[in-house]
């Protein structure tokens, strides 16, 4: 049983089986059980939501008995919270010291010191990772004390977090790795591809000594879902109860992982994802933030093999460099209304910007560029002077790029073209051969298989292929290679599409109405002219629908079924705004999206429209006699309701027309999606004087392909979106 006293509890009993930290263990978390003054819990300040935390008030110490390990490192991590139940404790707080020590009889050893004054610091306020090696004091015993004291006259008593200290034994079992992915970076904006600026110098040198891909594009427009595409290596990757990140950090992968941010869109995901990272945002955490947090991440884990993963946020709107990045690429003899900074993405979207103003738009991108180009370079630096820069494998890309009214429009999401697919990728693997630039045409999906190769771990069910021959020279020319793209979480400017290209020629298909637009990119690179007869056209076709056909049996179906004898019309509406089913006394759920929309046996003729945010669907077509019309869709949810609604020749579908699995269901009530009839296959009803002409048929077919499902945006998250530009 624990032992407290007024300043001091003792952990007792607790070392010999959580430390063993032998064999393959790389961690053992310490264990600590709680005590009068001491909490063990989940604590989410500064941007870290994941962070399990001894929560005590200072001053109080705590000591844990050990016996060290050969070869181990202390592990932890330290704050003071700025905010209390959501009150604000800034100026009240005192300074707080931490101190580690490790006691063995009459000895005593400073481990780690340090003050933190969130009131009269601001840099304070943020977590501290810390690291020491413990090699010196192998095979002895002892315990590892944590005292905290709170320092001068603030009225209050400070709260103080320690992370649950861990003793990590650090062999050398493979490689360390960085994820670099860079928000809405053009591939074609980097100096070293011949962009006519220096917008890149320090990506650009890493790059002489890596492997450059020039012909690397991303799976979607988007930062979702293009991020959760390019962590699973699957084109579909959402939506399903599998452990999407498991292949990277599961079991017997990395030791520690961290993953440092500042998208709402990635940090949602990733908090949804388990194993995860240990994921870290903070405010407006820019590029220069985001650098110095990993490479204190790194200086605390020491030789311990780490998983890095990066989301740069710039260049994303708003373009808000430090003023002399901003002024770097302007011509401040030409007059404009923008300023330094520029972030009105629907004043853009409207056409509010003249050819000058559109001219300083990406004058300012450029300058956002350059910003984060620098940061890349303290990384380099950083990884480099700790000795990590040749046992790690370093992968530097982006989630999709930017338009610049190339096609008439400005910002991402809202097309297939490549100024938003083409994007950088530059890959670094220890000890391999270096400089190599590679032309074949590649995938973001890549990027998993490629570092699961390089680590030596066992590959994973993925979309795309490794590059690790590539890399190292063990392959040839390709140039066969057709990858695949998606537009599938909508907004009214970002209608769902699919897209198949090879290194000549990009295919286009638009789920509204079926039609196909195909480009030939050796003699129309800008994709201007769609071309009737562009080589490999057919294969093109043939793979995006290979590609479709993987979850055209999965998620949610519906298939109309005519038993006329004459060609009948039909608007069938599918709404994810209905209110609670019955006997539900929770109230109106929110409203359910749907997704991943793909026409299955549509003709031309037939459009698919899909309402605002994605919360419903409106199919108009006609079937002939005897036919059915066939359509897919994912619901990231397995709670709320649907609400269908049919009219046939632009009249109310007669009662029975509706069947919810294998039973017909009330007209116009509310489908609940806990319903287990959905999971119920339908029965083709024989033909009868008194059936309905047509029957609609619901049904869902369980999916296994993907990862959790972040949960809504809450009011700060919508407000960080609408400022990158998102949610109009």
């Amino acid at each position: 049983m624990p032992k407290f006293h007024a300043r001091r509890a003792v952990i007792l009993g607790c070392a010999a089986a959580a430390l063993a930290v032998a064999g393959e263990t790389i961690a053992a978390p310490l264990a600590i059980a709680p005590a009068p003054g001491i909490r063990l819990q989940a604590y989410n300040t500064y941007g870290s939501l994941r962070r399990q935390t001894v929560a005590i008030p200072a001053p109080t110490t705590f000591s844990i008995p050990v016996e060290i390990p050969a070869g181990a490192r202390l592990i932890g991590g330290l704050a003071v919270p700025d905010r209390v139940w959501k009150k604000s404790v800034v100026e009240e707080a005192n300074p707080v010291r931490f101190r580690v020590r490790f006691r063995s009889g009459e000895e005593t050893i400073a481990l780690y010191d340090r003050t933190i004054d969130i009131r009269g610091r601001a840099d304070d306020r943020r977590w501290f990772d810390f690291g020491r090696d413990l090699t010196a004091l192998a095979g002895r015993r002892g315990e590892l004390e944590f005292e905290t004291t709170a320092v001068g006259d603030a009225p209050t008593s400070p709260l103080a977090l320690w992370t649950v200290p861990e003793l990590a034994r650090c062999p050398e079992a493979g490689p360390s790795l960085l994820l670099v992915t860079l928000d809405a970076m053009r591939a074609d904006h980097q100096s070293g591809t011949g962009y006519a600026r220096a917008t890149t110098p320090h990506l650009d040198a890493f790059a002489a000594d890596a492997t450059r891909f020039t012909a690397a594009y991303a799976a979607a427009p988007k930062t979702i879902p293009s991020i959760p595409q390019t962590l699973t290596g699957r084109y579909f990757p959402a939506h399903g109860p599998v452990a999407a990140l498991a292949p990277l950090l599961g079991p017997g992968r990395f030791g520690r992982r961290r993953a440092i941010i500042n998208n709402p869109h990635v940090r949602r995901w990733l908090d949804a994802q388990e194993p995860g990272f240990d994921v870290r945002t903070a405010g407006e955490l820019d590029a220069h933030a985001i650098t110095s947090e990993a490479l204190r991440f790194l200086s605390a884990a020491g030789r311990c093999r780490t998983a890095l993963y990066l989301h740069y946020l710039e260049p994303h709107t708003p373009y808000r460099p430090p003023a002399r990045y901003a002024r770097r690429f302007i011509d401040l003899a030409k007059p404009t209304t923008l300023g330094l900074t520029f972030g009105d993405v629907t004043a853009a979207w409207q056409g509010r910007y003249g050819p000058a103003d559109r001219q300083r738009i990406v004058d300012l991108y450029d300058g956002t560029i350059a910003f984060v180009d620098r940061q890349l370079g303290r990384l380099f630096r950083g990884l480099a002077r700790r000795g990590r820069l040749d046992d790690t494998i370093v992968i530097i890309t982006a989630d999709h790029g930017e338009e610049f009214w190339e096609h008439g429009q400005f910002f991402h999401g809202q097309s297939l073209f490549d100024e938003l697919l083409h994007v950088p990728l530059i890959v670094r693997l220890p000890r391999t051969g270096r400089a190599r630039v590679i032309d074949d045409v590649v995938s973001t999906v890549d990027v998993i298989p490629t570092i699961l190769d390089a680590a030596g771990h066992p590959p994973a069910t993925t979309d795309g292929l490794s590059l690790v021959p590539a890399v190292t020279g063990a392959t040839t020319h390709d140039d066969a290679r057709i990858v695949f793209a998606t537009v599938s979480d909508a907004e009214p400017r970002t209608p769902f599409r699919h897209a198949a290209r090879s290194a000549r020629t990009k295919l286009i298909r638009h789920i509204r109405d079926g039609a196909l637009a195909t480009y030939d990119l050796t003699n129309d690179p800008d994709e201007r002219q769609p071309d009737a007869t562009p080589p490999d056209a057919r294969e093109l076709r043939s793979v995006l629908d290979a590609v479709r056909l993987r979850i055209a049996g999965t998620g949610y179906q519906v298939r109309l079924d005519s038993r006329s004898t004459q060609a009948t019309s039909y608007v069938l509406t599918i709404d994810g705004r209905a209110p609670a089913a019955a006997g539900d006394t929770n109230g109106p759920s929110p409203p359910v999206k749907l997704l991943d929309v793909d026409r299955l046996t549509l003709e031309a003729s037939d459009t698919v429209l899909v309402g605002s945010g994605a919360t419903s669907l409106t199919i108009r077509g006609q079937l002939q006699p005897g036919e059915d019309d066939h359509l897919r869709f994912d619901i990231p949810r397995t709670t709320g309701a649907l609400r269908i609604a049919l009219t046939l020749d632009e009249a109310p579908a007669p009662p029975g027309t509706l069947r919810v699995g294998a039973t017909t269901h009330a007209d116009g009530a509310p489908i609940d999606l806990a319903s287990s009839g959905l999971d119920e296959l339908p029965v083709r009803q024989p033909a009868s004087a008194d059936a309905p002409p047509v029957t609609v048929s619901l049904w869902r077919v369980p999916i296994v392909r993907g990862a959790a499902v972040p949960p809504p945006p809450s009011p700060e998250e919508e407000a960080r979106l609408r400022a990158l530009g998102y949610l109009d």
